[in-house]
């Protein structure tokens, strides 16, 4: 804009300089006609009369209307010089109006970025990010493109007027929320700046080992330490598949009268059921704010898992009778081990209260052995789970 102005103000003072040299050239040049015109003038009545008195007379006449003639033309001159003097005058007052004028515009055609200690910088600024302010200086538009911290800047006046203040304290209640009837405006704003504290979750639960799964549940609850921090306490756990293992034999002994008979059975049938728990403590992180509608979370923890083993023996009793001889050592046996997990999830909230969370977790613990069976190193756990904060 300042490279037009200046150019625009070559262009008329070369106009005003070709104007006063052609001034100059009418003004001799018609000088000159003049001069040749009023000889003429005179040859012609010196010829024309003969007698002295008579001549001088009619010369003299003559003169003097040749003097009117040429004041009417040094006066047209007088009066074209002086319209062409005015003009100039104008084109220049023009001129020194179009060039203060042109400098406030190009002063007010650019973007003001105002520092918190004091400075001003005027530029065209081309990004605002979450935390710098990018623009280009006023003086070198085509130049490089310079960065301000976004909290050393106070506010940002664009040229079309517009301002961006960035130093006022954020309003909590002012989220991005339709607006609320005239009657609900407070109840709405207690909702979203309202944090609450509390919240348990149940659902679904399953487990993956590299040989093993299990199916069950899982329940915990949680507290906010704040909108984007929460520590969960949770227990889940579920059943695996149940496989035989064996068989064994077992006698019943059957008396009718003075009579006893005992039958030997090998058709019994050794069934073992494994179960798994994890007990964790987790740090959860939330992305957004509070009331969003969708939230990820990522979170980190550590506890236990315990591995249970339960062998059922079929059949146990036969018409009411306990069979004997069944091991009671080998009925359950568990083995626990530490572990730690890292998870990452999607809540949705839709309700103010309710939510739903679905969410992976990694689960690493050392292997355990029941009965010669391994489990455990590392187990992908998926949960589906419904919550209310309260």
């Amino acid at each position: 804009m300042v490279q037009f102005v200046i150019f625009t103000a070559y262009l008329c003072k070369k106009f005003i300089l070709q104007m006063k040299m052609k001034i100059l050239i009418n003004q001799r040049v018609k000088a000159e006609n003049s001069e040749k015109k009023a000889g003429k003038v005179k040859k012609q009545f010196m010829k024309s009369f003969d007698l002295k008195d008579e001549c001088a007379k009619n010369f003299g006449a003559t003169e003097t209307e040749t003097i009117q003639k040429n004041g009417t033309i040094l006066k047209n001159q007088t009066s074209r010089e002086n319209f062409f003097i005015k003009r100039i005058n104008f084109m220049k007052k023009f001129i020194a109006i179009f060039f203060l004028f042109s400098m406030a515009i190009a002063a007010s055609a650019q973007d003001v970025i105002f520092m918190k200690n004091g400075d001003e910088i005027k530029g065209k600024v081309t990004e605002i990010t979450e935390t710098s302010v990018r623009f280009k200086k006023l003086s070198n538009e085509n130049g490089p493109v310079y960065s301000e911290w976004k909290s050393k800047v106070s506010k940002i006046r664009y040229e079309n007027g517009d301002e961006d203040v960035f130093d006022e304290p954020a309003k909590p209640a002012e989220t991005k929320l339709q607006t609320p009837p005239a009657g609900t405006a407070r109840k709405a704003e207690t909702s979203v700046v309202n944090v609450k504290k509390f919240y348990v979750d149940a659902g679904l639960s399953l487990f993956f080992m590299s040989n093993h799964s299990f199916g069950g549940g899982s329940i915990g609850i949680s507290y906010y330490l704040n909108d984007k921090h929460l520590l969960s306490f949770d227990f889940s756990g579920g059943e695996g598949d149940s496989k035989d293992i064996g068989n064994f034999s077992y006698t019943i002994t059957e008396r009718n009268g003075a009579t006893t008979t005992t039958t030997t059975h090998y058709d019994g049938i050794i069934t073992r059921d494994v179960s798994l728990s994890n007990v964790l403590l987790s740090y959860h992180y939330l992305t957004g704010v509070y009331n969003s509608k969708t939230r990820w979370r990522f979170g980190a923890g550590a506890g236990s898992r315990t591995i249970s083993a339960r062998d059922e023996y079929s059949p146990s009793s036969v018409q009411g009778v306990q069979i004997e001889g069944i091991p009671k050592d080998r009925h359950k046996k568990s083995k626990s081990s530490p572990a730690v997990a890292a998870s990452v999830g999607l809540t949705w909230n839709f309700a103010q209260r309710w939510f739903a969370d679905f969410n992976y977790r990694a689960i690493v613990s050392s292997v355990s052995t029941v009965d010669e069976e391994k489990y455990g190193g590392f187990t992908s756990n998926l949960r589906l789970l419904v919550g209310f904060r309260f």
